[in-house]
């Protein structure tokens, strides 16, 4: 009865111990503490930055942006991707040569012409003005690494009032 008992607690750690660690490589290449900034060089007042977590390295598949001129809506549409490269991040810009008013899905997209515009690493903190897009006629890029992890206010926590009462 006892070998039994062994046989079998043997067999469920053989098979939880490859769940757990696939569901650990799987958070470990979605969770990250990295974002790339995104923003068009124009006006300030019109700058409006956005931002897209970095893909951890190993991942197969990544996020990435599709980023339009605020200025010339007839210029492409560029792709935006970055990974983590040993201690920084990778970062590329690609021109999107194709027509984005009938993509459906993500795999047009990549299925779609494209231009290697450029390609750099950065660490957290640099920025980089891209002035290569420039040449398909938009104002340069600005990319930052910038902290994704959620700031901590710490803020006190409102009070109930009393509503006045009426007269």
């Amino acid at each position: 009865m006892n070998q039994l008992r062994t046989i079998f607690f043997v067999l469920t750690i053989s098979l939880l111990v490859p769940l757990f660690v696939s569901a650990q490589q799987k958070q470990e290449r979605t969770q990250n503490d990295l974002a790339v900034e995104i923003a068009f060089n124009v006006k300030e007042e019109d700058k409006k930055p956005f931002y897209v977590p970095v893909t951890q390295a190993g991942a197969s598949e990544g996020l990435f942006a599709i980023v339009q001129s605020p200025s010339n809506s007839q210029a492409p549409r560029f792709k935006v991707t970055s990974k983590i490269e040993g201690d920084a991040v990778r970062v590329e810009v690609f021109a999107l040569l194709g027509n984005m008013n009938k993509i459906s899905s993500v795999k047009e997209i990549e299925e779609m012409p494209q231009e290697a515009v450029a390609s750099f690493l950065a660490r957290q903190g640099e920025t980089i003005q891209v002035s290569e897009v420039t040449k398909f006629g938009v104002e340069s890029l600005e990319i930052k690494i910038v902290s994704a992890k959620p700031l901590n206010l710490n803020l006190p926590s409102a009070k109930k009032t009393q509503q006045p009462k009426g007269n």
